[in-house]
């Protein structure tokens, strides 16, 4: 019994907690899951503003370092996709100092274009994504690598501007979420009813027992 009324609680506690994380995702993003809008990185990192992790950025990069490394790409970090996973070094100022971050991409086009402003053919590209930490110990590490010879007063960072993180996988992934606590809950309300019907069972049986007795 008392290993069932555990179970209960980790499902009630659970069921909350990936309803609760779903909402909070979904409102901290909804001007970009709803009406496209991003926060423009350009006039942060101009202001010396907090950067904006965990949300969606748009970025124009007029000083790509160079490529670094490929990634598997994953659909909402779960899923496997066919396609590779490029990852450019950038590098711009931010707060009186040259601030070293990233930039994943998988299309094709995009590839193209950081490609041809990496050897100077374009002025600049524009990327728009999640802003994030690169969480893979070896694309860190040929990070440093890369950058390891650049001079002055330069802040590398492991943060990640994904562009393969899509507003459409990221509601899917909200969805997802609060359909499985809502999911957790229903099993622990069920359950819970089934008890309560049971223990009502039992105690009319008692009563008919006591009753019977002359």
């Amino acid at each position: 019994m008392k290993q069932k009324i555990k179970d209960k609680i980790g499902m009630l506690f659970f069921g909350i907690l990936f309803i609760g994380l779903s909402l909070f995702l979904l409102i901290s993003n909804a001007s970009y899951y709803f009406l496209g809008k991003t926060v423009d990185l350009n006039e942060v990192l101009k202001n010396g503003e907090e950067l904006p992790k965990g949300k969606f950025v748009s970025y124009t990069c007029k000083y790509p370092i160079g490529h670094y490394a490929e990634m598997q790409t994953y659909l909402n970090g779960i899923i496997p996709l066919p396609v590779k996973s490029q990852l450019y070094a950038m590098i711009d100022e931010y707060d009186g100092k040259g601030l070293i971050f990233s930039a994943k991409v998988n299309k094709i086009n995009k590839i193209k274009e950081f490609n041809s402003t990496v050897n100077e053919k374009t002025e600049s590209v524009t990327v728009v994504g999640y802003l994030d930490t690169i969480v893979n110990y070896e694309a860190t590490s040929y990070l440093e690598q890369t950058c390891c010879n650049i001079d002055g007063d330069i802040v590398l960072t492991h943060l990640v501007l994904d562009s393969t993180k899509t507003r459409f996988s990221h509601i899917v992934m909200c969805t997802v979420m609060f359909a499985f606590g809502v999911f957790l809950l229903l099993i622990c309300f069920n359950e819970n009813s089934r008890i309560l019907r049971r223990i009502k069972e039992r105690l009319k049986s008692i009563k008919l027992t006591k009753s019977s007795i002359p």
